[in-house]
């Protein structure tokens, strides 16, 4: 691993290279939404991060920023610090308990969509599962997020998305590389098991 200074070693360093890694390919301005830096701000700290050689960028037909090998094991390595640091493990393994049971609704409910595209049913399983979020799924997040800020995000984003959904673009919903509901969705589930250190099985749906 390239040598990597203290200033690469910081929660915002973190928060970049964890969206980076669960997005896989990405540009500043997804990046900059996703982690609630400003685009300028991001794009200095990528600029940094690709001089370490933790991150590099692509350009041509399909371009953005990705993490290199050495990136995404230094990712690894500032989790497994934070969540020792922080105590915070109980509080994601509970979160992910809870997420599970949403987790097949919100499947059934893209793999619906992605079927039949019928928006009527669509909307009603969405506000079934949108009226769950702050009831159900914030309070759980609520407990990482105390210590770990970026799971704090993630309720606004995905009711922002599914808003867009209901105010007429379809694309909110499960269309990739657009901030949709599903995108959200699965950088949280990639999130969380991250954190936790495991791979994804047929148990984690």
């Amino acid at each position: 691993m390239p040598n990597t200074p203290s200033t690469l070693s910081t929660p915002d360093t973190l928060n970049t290279l964890n969206s980076l890694t669960i997005k896989g390919l990405a540009q500043a301005a997804e990046l900059s939404r996703a982690t609630g830096t400003p685009e300028p701000e991001l794009a200095a700290r990528l600029e940094e991060l690709a001089a370490a050689g933790l991150v590099r960028q692509r350009t041509g037909r399909i371009s953005g920023w990705s993490v290199t090998p050495e990136g995404r094991a230094h990712r690894d390595e500032l989790l497994r610090a934070e969540l020792a640091e922080h105590g915070a493990h109980a509080a994601v393994e509970a979160a992910y308990t809870a997420f599970l049971p949403l987790n097949d609704e919100v499947k059934a409910l893209c793999t619906r969509w992605q079927a039949d595209r019928d928006e009527t049913a669509a909307r009603t399983a969405l506000d079934g599962i949108d009226a769950a979020l702050p009831s159900v799924l914030a309070p759980v997040l609520a407990g990482p997020a105390a210590a770990l800020p970026r799971y704090g995000r993630y309720v606004a984003r995905l009711a922002a998305a599914a808003e867009r959904f209901r105010s007429g673009e379809p694309t909110a919903l499960t269309a990739p590389r657009t901030e949709s509901f599903h995108d959200i969705w699965m950088e949280l589930h990639a999130d969380l098991l991250a954190t936790l250190g495991r791979t994804r099985t047929s148990a984690d749906g």
